[in-house]
């Protein structure tokens, strides 16, 4: 990965605390993200992790988390988003990333509503 300098093309994601701190201690140039849920933004943070890469579910009880990572700087994915109500849920508190089962679907619906440029033609 280094040889072919694409330290920036990829991120770790784990679902252990101390592990994520670890990796992050061993490669702190890369992208480290945690998925367990139970740690807010504000942890993160501290911790000097980079983002949260959490459950849906997680950012529906904590809508607050969004806006959380984009004041600390840190990236918010959230998995699997699979309704359209969802989608529009997150995108309005501007998430950085959605995780579905139904991307082509999900392109088709953000072209139409959002007019965004990377999608499918």
């Amino acid at each position: 990965v280094e040889t072919k300098s694409l330290e920036n093309q990829l991120e770790f994601i784990l679902f252990s605390f101390d592990a994520a701190n670890y990796m992050k201690q061993q490669l702190p140039t890369y992208q480290i993200s945690y998925l367990n849920g139970d740690k807010t933004p504000q942890d993160i943070k501290s911790a000097g992790l980079d983002g949260i890469d959490y459950e849906y579910v997680v950012f529906q009880e904590n809508l607050n988390y969004v806006e959380e990572c984009n004041i600390y700087g840190l990236s918010s994915n959230s998995w699997t988003v699979n309704t359209e109500m969802l989608l529009d849920k997150f995108i309005k508190h501007k998430i950085d990333v959605v995780t579905t089962d139904f991307p082509s679907q999900f392109l088709d619906i953000i072209s139409k509503k959002y007019e965004l440029m990377y999608a499918p033609k």
